[in-house]
C-alpha cells in the first residue's frame, strides 16, 4: 500500500496527467510512426497524441495495434507459461506450522537445515520471510478428486505475523491475450485457492484456525507476446552472459519456467546485458516497448520478465523517450552515449 501511495505522489509531483480506468483500443499513426493512442472509458472514446509512445501494457498491445510482429510462447506450439492467482491466509500458528515442516522435510528439500532455522526464527519473531516447497506428492496422496493444482510450486512469503501470501495456483494451456482465457484462468485459480485453503486447514498443523483473507484482484499473467525488436535476445545469449555495446541493464540469469510440463527453476551463474535494441519494435517508429513483452525468445523471457527487470525497463524506456524528445531525434536514432 505504501508503494501505491508513493508512486501516485511521484506521478503528481512530476506533473503527469493521469487517466485511470481507460482501455487502449487503437492507435493513430502516419506510416510507421505512432502518433498516439485511442482509448475507451466511461467518458467515451478519446485520442491522446504524443511525441513518443511507450508500450508498457505487458502484452505489447500498442505495438501490435501499430502492426508490429511478435512471437508468443514455445516455438514448437505457442504454449505460454501458466497463469496464477495469488492469495493470502491469516491467523496461522507459525510455531505449529514450522514444527510440521521439520517433520516433513521431503516437501522442503530445496532449503538447508541452517536456512530453515533462520526462516523459522524470523517467522516466530514476526519478521518477513520467504519459503518455497513442493507439495505435489502430498496433493496426490490426499486429493484424489484433483481439486488442487498439479505441477506447481507452493511458494509462501510473509510480511505480517501469522500471515502468508501464497503463489501456488496454476492454469495452463491458456492465452493471456484472450478475454475468454483470462476469465477461465481466473475462475479456475480462485477455485484452487479456496481448495488449497481448506486443504491446509484440514491437513497441515498451524492452519486449524486460519482464515482466507484475500485473493488477488485479477489473475497474474507470466507470458504472452514478445514484440520483435531490432534485436531478439535469446537463451544462448543469457547462458553465455553476453555483453552488448548498447546495454541498458544487466540481469542475473534465472530461467523461471512455468510450462505445463512442470515447473523448472534453472539458475545460471551468469549476468547478461539487455541491449537497447530490444526496446525498439521493428518497423515501428517513435515507440518503445518495456516490461515482459520486450524482444526475447521464450526461455530468455522467463528470466527477463521478472519484476526487478520490469521496473528497470520502465526507467530505461521513460528516460530514452524523454532524451529523444530533448535531442530531437527518434528513439531509434538516439545516440547510445547520451542514454548511457
Amino acid at each position: 500500500e505504501s508503494v501505491k501511495q508513493v508512486a501516485l505522489e511521484m506521478v503528481e509531483e512530476a506533473g503527469v496527467e493521469l487517466h485511470l480506468h481507460s482501455l487502449i483500443v487503437g492507435v493513430t499513426q502516419q506510416g510507421s510512426r505512432v502518433l498516439g493512442v485511442v482509448t475507451e472509458s466511461k467518458s467515451g472514446r478519446r485520442a491522446y497524441l504524443a511525441q513518443r509512445v511507450i508500450d508498457a501494457t505487458g502484452d505489447g498491445d500498442v505495438c501490435v495495434m501499430a502492426g508490429a510482429t511478435y512471437a508468443q510462447g514455445r516455438k514448437e506450439d505457442g504454449v505460454t507459461q501458466g497463469l496464477t492467482v495469488r492469495f493470502r491466509i491469516g491467523y496461522i500458528h507459525f510455531e505449529r506450522y514450522f514444527g510440521w515442516i521439520a517433520e516433513n522435510r521431503q516437501y522442503y528439500h530445496n532449503i538447508s537445515d541452517e536456512r530453515l532455522a533462520r526462516v523459522r526464527a524470523r517467522a516466530l519473531a514476526g519478521k518477513d520471510f520467504f519459503l518455497n516447497a513442493d507439495l505435489n506428492e502430498l496433493y496426490e496422496q490426499l486429493d484424489p478428486e484433483g481439486e488442487l493444482p498439479r505441477g506447481s510450486y507452493f511458494n509462501c512469503s510473509s510480511i505480517r505475523p501469522g500471515e502468508l501470501s501464497l503463489n501456488a495456483t496454476r492454469a495452463n494451456y491458456l492465452d493471456g491475450t484472450r478475454e475468454e482465457d483470462l476469465t477461465r484462468a481466473e475462475v479456475a485459480c480462485r477455485k484452487q485457492a479456496h481448495a488449497l485453503f481448506h486443504f491446509l486447514r484440514a491437513h497441515v498443523p498451524g492452519f486449524e484456525d486460519a482464515r482466507l483473507i484475500e485473493t488477488a484482484s485479477q489473475v497474474g499473467v507470466r507470458e504472452t507476446r514478445c514484440i520483435q525488436g531490432d534485436y531478439v535476445i535469446t537463451e544462448a545469449d543469457c547462458r553465455a552472459g553476453r555483453t552488448f555495446e548498447d546495454a541498458v541493464l544487466a540481469s542475473k540469469v534465472t530461467f523461471d519456467m512455468h510450462d505445463p510440463d512442470g515447473y523448472v527453476l534453472d539458475t545460471v551463474r551468469a549476468v547478461v546485458d539487455l541491449p537497447y535494441r530490444c526496446l525498439l519494435p521493428k518497423g515501428i517508429d517513435h515507440t518503445l516497448v518495456v516490461g515482459r513483452c520486450i524482444s526475447s525468445d521464450h526461455r530468455a523471457n522467463s528470466s527477463l520478465r521478472q519484476m526487478v527487470n520490469a521496473f528497470q525497463l520502465g526507467i530505461v524506456g521513460g528516460t530514452a523517450a524523454a532524451l529523444s524528445v530533448r535531442e530531437g531525434v527518434p528513439p531509434r536514432e538516439l545516440p547510445y552515449a547520451v542514454l548511457k
